[in-house]
């Protein structure tokens, strides 16, 4: 199972309707993503709060005073770097609480 997370509700919550219902002016868009989604065999979207997803939040806020294109392919960007380090420490010590290894 592949899941998604998004600190947008609004997104995610249209992600999880059904097509025919969604006439948002972003429809589009979002049947779009849901095509995209259907490549995976199972999949769960939920919904996170922003501090849950600080490394998106965080390349938002910086995309948005960029006054021109940006890639980053092999290093992150110094912005993120922090966030990225802090994000792999939580999620191996919450495998770890998951999974405790016996000594």
């Amino acid at each position: 199972m592949v899941e998604f997370e998004g600190d947008a509700s609004m997104v995610t919550a249209a992600l999880n309707l059904d097509e025919v219902s969604d006439f948002s002016p972003l429809r589009h868009v979002i049947n779009d993503a849901r095509q995209f989604l259907r490549a995976f065999p199972q999949i769960k979207l939920s919904h996170v709060r922003r501090e849950g997803n600080m490394v998106a939040h965080q390349l938002a806020r910086c995309g948005l005073s960029l006054l021109h294109q940006v890639s980053w392919f092999e290093e992150p960007h110094n912005v993120i770097r922090d966030l990225l380090v802090k994000d792999r420490r939580s999620f191996f010590s919450q495998i770890r609480l998951k999974f405790p290894t016996s000594a």
